[in-house]
């Protein structure tokens, strides 16, 4: 929801807590200054007033639960406007125009994004003597390949299908071929070089190189060498 511009006759709300001078708020809500919103807050004027020790910009109102003349003063941001003026603040007016100068990084982020949609060559690769040296050579009989098509020499033919190997047919087994190998039997596992009492006091590393075929893997690498 777009914020309600403000201008002297506007009507808004804001934390007690923020209104200065605060000792007139104290002496109002005691008990309730830190927490509670005052609404009915008219809006008077608008200027540069000391809030924690530095100017800043505030509006300049009237509390109606405070009916001595005293002027308050809030920091623009922390009021809300809820019954916009007919007439708003110059620099709060929807029809003002702010001049947005771009830093330098801006303007190289618009830079870089105008390349990237341009259908052009950011930098053209070839220069007016290189087009001239082209076309001489043109005359001069060269042709140019730009079919993007690879060389006869790099063509590479599809390999014919091999003939060594016949994988013959693919069929559904109809039998276990672990069940039908006599050799192969469902006997629960068992450590035949040790035993539990000695395994039990083993660590993870003795017991990763107990099932690791060290030998094998020694023995198979230095043959394939």
């Amino acid at each position: 929801m777009a914020t309600l511009p403000a201008g002297i006759g506007a009507i808004g709300s804001a934390k007690a807590r923020f209104f200065h001078p605060s000792n007139k708020i104290r002496e109002q809500w005691p008990n309730r200054h830190d927490s509670m919103r005052v609404a009915g807050v008219l809006v008077i004027g608008k200027g540069l007033h000391s809030v924690r020790y530095k100017e800043q910009m505030c509006y300049e109102c009237r509390i109606p639960e405070i009916d001595d003349n005293t002027i308050f003063h809030i920091v623009c941001k922390h009021f809300k406007v809820h019954t916009p003026p007919s007439t708003p603040f110059e620099d709060e007016s929807p029809l003002t125009t702010v001049l947005h100068v771009p830093t330098e990084s801006e303007g190289e982020r618009v830079r870089v994004a105008a390349l990237r949609l341009d259908t052009r060559d950011v930098e053209p690769n070839v220069s007016d003597a290189g087009l001239e040296n082209v076309v001489q050579l043109w005359h001069e009989g060269i042709e140019v390949n730009d079919d993007n098509q690879p060389a006869p020499e790099n063509v590479q033919t599809a390999a014919a299908p091999s003939t060594l190997f016949s994988v013959g047919e693919w069929i559904t087994p109809t039998i276990c071929p672990r069940k039908a190998d006599p050799n192969c039997s469902n006997r629960a596992g068992a450590w035949i070089s040790h035993g539990m009492q000695k395994i039990r006091d083993m660590n993870e590393l003795a017991l990763f190189r107990m099932c690791f075929p060290e030998d094998w893997v020694r023995y198979t690498t230095s043959c394939n060498e």
